[in-house]
């Protein structure tokens, strides 16, 4: 439902979160191939199909990543505290990944004209962003 108009679409769904107070349900619409994202608040009905899946969970996982990246995206590498890395598994993007050893390390990207969406994010370390 979307500003009082109602949708069908037939969806492999394989990922389920939440961002600031909103749930979201991301699948791959069959008839287009296209990944979408559905605010959960907004679906007013589901119906199960006993049908095969054309993908498999890994698959769209991995492929879902091309939905979020544009081909001008910007890469960063950002090391943060031993501290801050229980922050980062409570809020983070499918974009950003953490690598610990010697250091931890937060690598992702954006994309541009996101710049003021990563520094907020990126605030919220505070202190404990850089050890």
């Amino acid at each position: 439902m979307k500003n009082s108009q109602e949708t069908s679409y037939e969806v492999q769904f394989f990922k389920i979160s939440a961002k600031f107070g909103q749930w979201y349900a991301t699948g791959i619409e069959l008839s287009t191939n296209k990944y979408r994202v559905f605010r959960c608040d907004r679906i007013t009905s589901i119906v199960e199909v006993d049908a095969q899946s054309r993908f498999s969970i890994d698959e769209l996982v991995n492929r879902s990543m091309e939905m979020y990246q544009s081909k001008n995206s910007i890469h960063f590498e950002v090391e943060i505290s031993e501290q801050a890395e229980d922050l980062f598994y409570k809020e983070h993007y499918p974009s950003m990944r953490l690598e610990t050893g010697d250091k931890s390390v937060i690598k992702g990207f954006y994309n541009p004209e996101e710049e003021e969406f990563i520094a907020d994010y990126f605030i919220r370390f505070g202190k404990m962003w850089y050890p």
